[in-house]
């Protein structure tokens, strides 16, 4: 059992430990940049439901694969679908940010906060996705 818990304790531990840095970081840039957090995981975490299902599912076709050849096209074609599919998620990121920052955030300045991360963070959904096919 611990074999199977011990990798996912130790992701867990890193992503705790990557959010607060980024928290302490963000917090001696400036107030709105660390009110911008909550936002921006939270659009982040919804973009990139698509590309999760699609790994999973991959994951599921996989595992039922009775030929070892099968695997690797399988493997492929998700893997393109997928970097198609986030491109296209960064891409509506990228330009969707603005607006609905504006109409969704009450705070001017962290509506802006928001929307300069989502300019050039938009594109990490990218290899996040992925990383996701790999996993």
């Amino acid at each position: 059992m611990w074999a199977i818990a011990l990798p996912v304790l130790f992701a867990e531990v890193g992503e705790t430990l990557i959010q607060f840095t980024d928290t302490a970081l963000l917090g001696w840039v400036g107030t709105p940049e660390l009110a911008a957090i909550g936002p921006i995981d939270a659009v982040i975490d919804l973009a990139i439901v698509p590309a999760v299902g699609i790994a999973e599912a991959m994951q599921i076709v996989v595992a039922r694969e009775q030929r070892d050849r099968a695997i690797g096209p399988t493997f492929a074609r998700t893997a393109g679908l997928v970097l198609v599919v986030s491109v296209e998620l960064a891409v509506a990121l990228r330009f969707a940010s603005g607006p609905l920052g504006e109409r969704l955030i009450s705070s001017g300045e962290v509506a802006r906060a928001v929307e300069d991360f989502i300019r050039f963070g938009s594109w990490a959904v990218v290899p996040f996705a992925l990383n996701l096919v790999l996993g």
